[in-house]
């Protein structure tokens, strides 16, 4: 079964902050987004929509833009068993998770936005800080 959704997302270039519009086609087996943006469009597909997003930073990287949703924050990252919707994990070093997100929101927490390299690290950098098996423990992240 197909279901779409529109959502407008702010993204910062050169220190600006403009909006953009992102489609978002759920199909069975992957997630389709479509950002539209000055007049472009980027189209990504990914088996989970947290994966497409970090496709599509990729691409607006190559342009120097950062989108301000909490999926593009450095310290969020998502469980494996959030891969099938738009939630992920705020990550404290140190510290089991409690607090989710969803991944497509704004976030006020600008100055947490981060390349894709720089979340993937601190997703590292915070596996190893904690005892995973503390992490999973009998919370449902």
């Amino acid at each position: 079964m197909k279901q779409s959704f529109v959502t407008k997302v702010r993204f910062i270039k050169d220190g600006e902050v403009f909006f953009g519009e992102l489609n978002c086609f759920l199909d069975t087996d992957s997630v389709n987004f479509q950002f539209l943006y000055d007049e472009k469009e980027i189209n990504v597909s990914k088996e989970f929509a947290f994966f497409a997003l970090v496709e599509l930073r990729l691409e607006l990287e190559k342009e120097q833009i950062k989108l301000v949703c909490e999926g593009s924050r450095y310290d969020v990252y998502p469980s494996g068993m959030q891969l099938d919707g738009f939630a992920a994990c705020e990550l404290e070093l140190f510290k089991r998770v409690t607090i989710i997100v969803d991944i497509l929101d704004e976030t006020q927490l600008i100055d947490k936005i981060a390349t894709v390299k720089e979340q993937e690290d601190f997703y590292h950098k915070w596996f190893d800080s904690v005892n995973f098996g503390d992490v999973i423990g009998s919370k449902n992240i």
